[in-house]
């Protein structure tokens, strides 16, 4: 039993699972809290007599419940305790059993603050500086350490410092200041609100909160007077925004300690300066100007001695779009070329916001090599080529890496592993071995079995990479390219992997740093002709013209395909574990799933079938609705699984089909029957040349046939439509295999790009998927397929492998 206060302030009996309230003038009867129960009690002056029964069960635990939200109220009023504390302790003083009846912590958070919100008295707003008055209680900390450091009482330049003897402690025994102003979350009357930063336990964490009427050397002057008095050992190092007049007095201030920029705030004047000139939009869509843009926020990661140089060389490569944006940098970072080739001194010295000599690098990386039973002769090649790994890197970089004991710790440690157990064959009469790199912070990919010495110092040189800091690059020539390459240890590092610094260039010592240098240096791409790639026929029959050794699949290959390859899928067969192992989402709101939203919006319907809205347009590719790939809808390959939308599911206003070629899983009479039945003329279907006769059969009459390369504009919806090169062929009948055109699609409007490639293979000899991301990209989506890779003795000319898809992801700059 217990009486506590309502959320109203008035009396509430808990009593056997029932909440009551006090009856109407009367000071010993209590009535049920429930409007609709007539059950009441009375107090005797020994104890509760039931009057009347309730007409409902008791519910112990809602009485717990509003118990414990009025301890945790009462504490929030006479404490200042934080929530946690007060709900940890009123949670001590509740059976274990009864935990389930508690509120959650959030909301008891809420009550707490609600309460306490409420019983706070409306503080006064001043109209001065001078009319601001601090109570003696907050000048103290909670714990009663004086909080309130200084005070100026200046009616012009007011200025108050808090922090606490404890915090000005941590301060001092910080070796690195953090200093930043604020103005958004200053108090009205004040200018900024200037905070200095100490490293605890290893985090950032604000010490000292200064409320300053202006930002002048002698504001400044005075804060740094007011706070260093009662510092006892001053910082090594001291970071600060850029602000001239912070800069002079610290180094008036603090002459022995090192003042640098901050590196947050360099970026951020660059971007409010891409701002203030226009070239977000550029920067978004134009990925060379991205690309560039980035590069020059990049120089602060450079050696100091090598920004300059890499000024001129970005200045002289950099599109004249961001002119501006160039002379802005020179003039502020760099100080503008005057006579004799000599420069002005910039606004902000290099030494000040060059970021490199702040990071602590490690110079020696330890490695061991871990193997388990295996042959002596085997584990001394390994170890041999892992050395020679480690020579071309120390070449390249002034990193020094040494060999350990197998029982040292180590900052590599590479696990062979024999595989040739697992499997009863070997690779050119040699067994299999797999490496895997270990690191303290990562675990890198096992690695594919080595076949030859080459072999496994190529790929153990590409994880060194990894481990120092690199990511994949473009340069097929490059040791950090994604692919398996049999290249020569030559051959191994590129410039673009150890920049044309070559060994002098200590940044290699340092991951990240490591990994911005590389990125500052341009990315060598394969050298593609600036010539389009045009469609061509021969003997009245279209070609893959920009690859003479494309051979079209055969009916013997085809046999062979048949007789000699099992089955590769690895989907069940039940239905039952089919729905579990691939669902198919139905979606019944069709309001709210094709509404026209900003975007892009794209639904995998199945197969090759996609839907994509782009803004107000919305269009669909390759549709096959049937359950079967073929002539008719009993013939044919059957389909996994159904469409997750029917032609009925789909939007009244689609405006456009574009096909990609005439293959029946990517063209299904069936379905095109239903769609030109439902739309008929309002709908626009696009193909390749030679396929529009085909439509215009099947009775459907507004097709637009295109050739490689060819734009049409949608005028309606402002979209622009190109039809793609892709390394196909086509065919539906024994008389017309390559009579028609394949591709892909790029479909794009002032906002937003879309890639389709078709069925493709990947054409190694010159990239036509280059020239599409130079036409038309960077893409913000793009649908690429990887079906259908296997085997690939048989697929290869005619379907990209998951590999491939990646690589056409890169060519055509998809995001």
């Amino acid at each position: 039993m217990s009486i506590i206060k309502s959320s109203k302030k008035q009396d509430q009996l808990l009593l056997d699972g029932y909440c009551y309230r006090r009856a109407k003038s009367s000071e010993t009867t209590w009535r049920c809290s429930k409007n609709n129960c007539a059950g009441r009690v009375r107090f005797d002056n020994i104890k509760y007599v039931s009057i009347t029964d309730h007409n409902h069960a008791p519910n112990p635990e809602q009485t717990i419940a509003n118990e414990f939200k009025s301890k945790i109220s009462n504490s929030a009023t006479i404490s200042h305790d934080p929530p946690r504390r007060i709900i940890h302790e009123v949670l001590l003083s509740i059976d274990k059993n009864d935990g389930t009846a508690v509120p959650t912590y959030s909301s008891s958070q809420r009550t707490i603050e609600r309460k306490r919100k409420k019983n706070d008295l409306p503080l006064p707003s001043p109209k001065s500086l001078s009319e601001i008055q601090i109570p003696d209680e907050l000048k103290l900390t909670n714990g009663g350490q004086r909080f309130l450091l200084y005070d100026n009482g200046d009616v012009d330049h007011r200025m108050v410092i808090l922090s606490s003897d404890d915090d000005l402690d941590c301060l001092s025994n910080s070796d690195h200041w953090h200093c930043d102003g604020t103005f958004k979350m200053s108090p009205q009357l004040f200018y900024q609100l200037y905070t200095l930063h100490g490293f605890v336990c290893g985090r950032a964490l604000p010490l000292v909160y200064c409320f300053i009427s202006g930002k002048s050397e002698p504001l400044y002057g005075e804060m740094f007077d007011n706070i260093l008095k009662h510092i006892s050992q001053r910082p090594t190092t001291i970071t600060i925004d850029f602000e001239k007049a912070v800069e002079n007095v610290v180094k008036l201030k603090l002459p022995m300690t090192t003042v640098s920029y901050c590196f947050f705030h360099f970026k951020q004047s660059l971007w409010r300066q891409v701002q203030g000139l226009g070239l977000q939009d550029l920067f978004v869509n134009d990925h060379q100007v991205r690309r560039y843009l980035k590069n020059f926020a990049c120089l602060t990661l450079v050696p100091e001695s090598f920004v300059i140089g890499e000024f001129e060389r970005l200045q002289t490569e950099a599109p004249d779009s961001i002119n501006e944006f160039v002379d802005y940098y020179e003039d502020v970072y760099i100080g503008r070329t005057i006579r004799n080739n000599r420069r002005r001194a910039p606004r902000f010295t290099i030494p000040m916001w060059n970021c490199f000599a702040r990071f602590k690098l490690k110079k020696i990386f330890k490695w061991k090599l871990t193997n388990t039973d295996l042959p002596e002769h085997i584990a001394v090649k390994i170890r041999e080529q892992i050395r020679h790994s480690f020579n071309d890197w120390a070449k390249h970089t002034s990193i020094i890496f040494q060999e350990t004991g197998a029982n040292d710790n180590a900052d590599l440690n590479f696990v062979v592993t024999d595989q040739s157990h697992k499997r009863n064959d070997t690779l050119d009469g040699k067994l299999k071995y797999t490496i895997e790199l270990v690191s303290d912070n990562s675990r890198f990919e096992m690695i594919k079995p080595w076949m030859n010495e080459y072999n496994l110092r190529f790929i153990t040189t590409h994880q060194i990479g990894h481990f120092l800091g690199l990511n994949h690059c473009n340069d097929t020539s490059s040791i950090m390219f994604p692919y398996y390459q049999n290249i020569q240890p030559k051959h191994f590092l590129t410039e673009n992997v150890t920049t044309k610094y070559g060994k002098s260039i200590p940044a290699f010592e340092s991951k990240k740093v490591l990994k911005a240098a590389a990125e500052v240096v341009p990315t060598k791409t394969n050298k593609t002709s600036d010539k389009l790639i045009k469609s061509r026929k021969e003997n009245g029959r279209y070609t893959n013209s920009f690859n003479p050794k494309f051979k079209f699949p055969s009916p013997a290959l085809a046999i062979k395909w048949k007789m000699s390859t099992g089955v590769n899928t690895q989907l069940p067969y039940s239905k039952k574990e089919l729905d579990k192992f691939l669902p198919i989402i139905r979606h019944n709101n069709s309001e709210e799933l094709f509404r026209t939203t900003s975007g892009i919006r794209f639904i995998w319907i199945g197969h090759a079938t996609c839907y994509i809205q782009m803004n107000n347009f919305r269009f669909l590719l390759d549709p096959i609705f049937s359950k079967r790939c073929g002539i008719t809808s009993l013939i044919g390959p059957k389909c996994f699984r159904p469409p997750a939308l029917s032609v009925n599911d789909l939007p009244g206003n689609l405006d456009a089909i574009l096909i990609s070629h005439n293959h029946f899983d990517h063209l299904d009479f069936r379905s095109v029957l239903d769609l030109n039945k439902r739309y008929g003329a309002r709908l626009t279907w696009f193909c390749g040349l030679g396929l529009r006769k085909w439509f215009l059969i099947m009775g459907v009459q507004n097709v637009i046939e295109l050739d490689w390369w060819q734009k049409y504009h949608f005028a309606k919806k402002e979209i622009n439509i190109a039809f793609c090169p892709a390394q196909h062929w086509s065919r539906r009948t024994a008389f017309d295999m390559n009579k028609s055109l394949w591709g892909g699609y790029a479909i794009w409007n002032t906002q937003h790009k879309f890639y389709y490639a078709g069925d493709t293979g990947y054409t190694h000899n010159i990239s036509i998927f280059q020239q599409i991301g130079k036409q038309y990209g960077p893409f913000d989506l793009s649908a690429i397929p990887i079906g259908a890779y296997e085997p690939r003795w048989m697929m290869e000319a005619q379907h990209v492998s998951p590999d491939e898809a990646v690589r056409i992801h890169m060519d055509v700059q998809s995001k």
